[in-house]
């Protein structure tokens, strides 16, 4: 009882890091693709 405990919250804690970086990677993207499209429209002025 006690090692599947310690299992599924080893297992939950991954999953939640995973997803986590996950959300983190996409934003990290989608705000790197805003300023290329920001500093593209200031440079074709």
């Amino acid at each position: 009882m006690l090692l599947e405990e310690l299992v599924s919250n080893i297992l939950g804690i991954s999953l939640l890091s995973e997803l986590d970086d996950l959300l983190w990677d996409n934003t990290f993207r989608s705000n790197i693709y805003t300023l290329n499209a920001t500093s593209f429209s200031y440079m074709k002025r």
